[in-house]
């Protein structure tokens, strides 16, 4: 696999743009990376999968390695070019592409928060009759 066969097939899926960084190459969709060539040297890539996804994609390849440390628990996967044939990476490329394109839906529905209650009064207040006045307010002379 070459880095022109990859950034070939990563723009043939819709709405992809290729975006340079950091002396690499950028792949997104929707304005979030899925792909970036080149990085962390030349003849590697790195995807953005889900962790569903990379577990079952990294038993299918040598040529996959999740990311050292906590990105590679959140699917963040290196891939040696060299190590993949070209027939290999639509499939791998695509899942990334799909995570990056659809609106996630892994954490499941929001769930409503409770409200707390309310806080209690702040000690530097004095209460009146049924109005809460803040005690700097009351020592500043009347405005006119």
């Amino acid at each position: 696999m070459t880095p022109d066969a990859f950034r070939l097939l990563a723009l043939s899926f819709p709405r992809t743009r290729e975006v340079p960084f950091l002396g690499s190459q950028e792949f997104r969709v929707r304005e979030r990376t899925f792909a970036t060539l080149g990085w962390p040297e030349p003849g590697w890539a790195i995807l953005r999968l889900t962790p569903a996804d990379q577990a079952r994609l990294l038993s299918a390849t040598p040529a996959l390695a999740p990311e050292p440390g906590g990105r590679g628990k959140r699917g963040v996967t290196r891939l040696r070019l060299a190590a993949l044939h070209e027939g290999d990476l639509k499939p791998i490329l695509k899942a990334a592409w799909r995570a990056a394109s659809e609106p996630s839906h892994a954490a499941g529905p929001v769930a409503a928060k409770a409200r707390p209650s309310a806080p209690p009064a702040p000690a530097w207040t004095q209460t009146g009759s049924s109005q809460v006045i803040p005690l700097f307010a009351a020592a500043r002379p009347p405005t006119r």
